[in-house]
């Protein structure tokens, strides 16, 4: 149980409600005897009720006149990420809390109007019927998470959303990148920054190399993009950098080359303000463990592969990052610079606290299939 359940839970026992009716997601049923479920409830049910614990993501499995009579006869008194709690008596939470933010849309929704577009975040609009696993943890709800941020135009789980949202949280407009590990170029986690206007570099073997240099040769002709064709390792690294004339400090990196990834991390020598990194979410969060480093290692399609995301973690502060969050597939670690991080994302910035375990079955290209060719959008601030 993580701490915004807890909190609820030692809300409602200091205040004595465990002793009357309440009624609450399925969990507390385990923790109050008194507990009602939403799906054991409907409109005449609130003569008796003391408390409802609305949950912010789950609040749509009760039953809506219930509901709409529930909000017309108790007032809100406490409230968390996750949770507001509804009491017939005590105290008035005040109505400026930003945690009681989300009841005008859920008291639009009691009375008939459909919120999935522009109302508080439901979980069943993750894409999967495992819904209920995510609304468990509140680290869903908490709006410093950045792991349900969405878009995904070229990148293959939701890094164009998560990368977008920590921009936008840091303040940075057009950027410099760096991404080793880029494929053929039409799908990887910056082409979309180069085609809304970013600059950088992109490194892959040979083959992928040149198909991307033949795809995107005006980006490459108008100096908007390098192209550098390598097997890379730790030793060669910023050899490739060097000879290319990469500067020593960029926006972002991004770093995805499965086996010796973590190894290539920690022997880069170039800096960044936000780095995207594959970690292996096979490995448990609390190991500083990876794979042995073979500089002619390629993946073999098992789970030996990378490094935890403690590794990640640990290397990460040792450059002057912090974790602060990971996709929600399993598949990469976001950080950010320090001097960036300030009060804008979840912490602490710890594996165990950001770690997101193998979710591959949500793979999987959403909307319309990617452009092959080269685009350029237009940013429009009305």
């Amino acid at each position: 149980m993580d701490r915004f359940w807890q909190d609820t839970l030692d809300y409602l026992i200091a205040k004595r409600l465990v002793d009357h009716l309440v009624v609450a997601p399925d969990m507390f049923r385990q923790l109050l005897p008194t507990v009602r479920t939403y799906g054991e409830v409907n409109e005449g049910d609130t003569a008796n009720l003391a408390a409802l614990v609305l949950h912010k993501g789950l609040f749509e499995e009760l039953d809506r006149p219930f509901l709409k009579a529930a909000l017309s006869e108790l007032h809100p008194s406490f409230a968390n990420e996750v949770f507001i709690v509804l009491t017939a008596d005590g105290e008035p939470l005040d109505a400026s809390s930003p945690h009681a933010g989300h009841l005008p849309a859920i008291r639009r929704w009691a009375e008939g109007v459909d919120l999935h577009r522009g109302g508080p975040p439901s979980l069943r609009e993750v894409g999967t019927p495992d819904y209920r696993l995510f609304a468990m943890d509140g680290r869903y709800l908490d709006p410093l998470n950045i792991s349900l941020s969405r878009g995904q135009v070229y990148s293959q789980n939701n890094e164009d959303g998560i990368l977008a949202e920590i921009c936008r949280r840091i303040e940075l407009d057009r950027g410099t990148f760096l991404e080793i590990g880029v494929g053929t170029g039409l799908q990887n986690n910056t082409r979309f920054l180069l085609e809304q206007g970013w600059t950088g570099t992109w490194i892959d073997g040979e083959k992928n190399a040149a198909i991307a240099s033949t795809t995107f040769a005006d980006c490459v002709t108008d100096g908007s993009l390098r192209i550098i064709g390598s097997h890379v390792t730790a030793e060669n690294i910023n050899h490739l950098l060097d000879q290319e004339r990469v500067p020593m400090e960029v926006d972002l990196v991004c770093l995805d080359i499965d086996h010796n990834t973590t190894h290539v991390w920690r022997a880069l020598n170039r800096s960044a303000r936000v780095t995207c990194i594959e970690y292996n979410a096979s490995l448990p969060p609390t190991l500083a463990i990876e794979a042995a480093y073979d500089p002619l290692a390629s993946w073999d399609g098992s789970n030996w592969y990378g490094g935890s995301l403690k590794t990640v973690e640990n290397i990460g502060r040792s450059r002057g990052m912090s974790l602060v969050g990971c996709d929600l597939v399993g598949v990469n670690a976001f950080l950010v610079a320090n001097d960036d991080v300030k009060d804008r994302f979840r912490a602490p910035f710890t594996a165990e606290n950001h770690y997101e375990a193998p979710k591959y079955h949500l793979l999987g290209q959403l909307g319309h299939p990617p452009s092959r060719q080269p685009r350029r959008w237009s940013l429009k601030q009305d």
